[in-house]
């Protein structure tokens, strides 16, 4: 139990506390959120990710081998995608968006932070190379 609720306190917690910030931010003050989203997307989120690339301790093999895996995921992603639109029948634009939704994820907005979180600085850097590849 105790697990548990280091987990919570440690790993789960914070994200939830800086969700309620950027709520009592949108409810209690007039933010541009267009500008602030286009700050982290275009500004902080790549700068996350090259620090992390610079910074990484991570090996050339080691490289390579996330970046087979994670391209080996968005293409198992893609022919999963693909049976399960045609077992259903799905016409053409309906596989498009199964395959868009199943093969690209939304890793590097709570992905990476939960990854730092738990796995410290390593599993960042890990977090940041499949982010990466699946992001190109």
């Amino acid at each position: 139990m105790n697990d548990i609720l280091n987990v919570l306190n440690q790993n789960i917690l914070p994200i939830f506390v800086a969700a309620g910030i950027g709520l009592a931010l949108r409810r209690w003050t007039d933010i541009d959120k267009q500008a602030l989203s286009r700050l982290a997307f275009y500004a902080l989120g790549p700068c996350l990710v090259f620090s992390s690339l610079v910074e990484s301790r991570l090996t050339g093999g080691e490289v390579v081998q996330l970046t087979g895996f994670a391209l080996a995921a968005v293409a198992a992603m893609g022919i999963l995608s693909l049976l399960v639109g045609r077992l259903l029948s799905f016409s053409r634009q309906e596989q498009a968006a199964l395959a868009l939704v199943v093969m690209f994820t939304n890793s590097g907005n709570i992905g990476l932070t939960l990854n730092q979180l738990r796995y410290g600085d390593a599993g960042l850097s890990r977090a940041v190379v499949y982010f990466t590849v699946s992001t190109v």
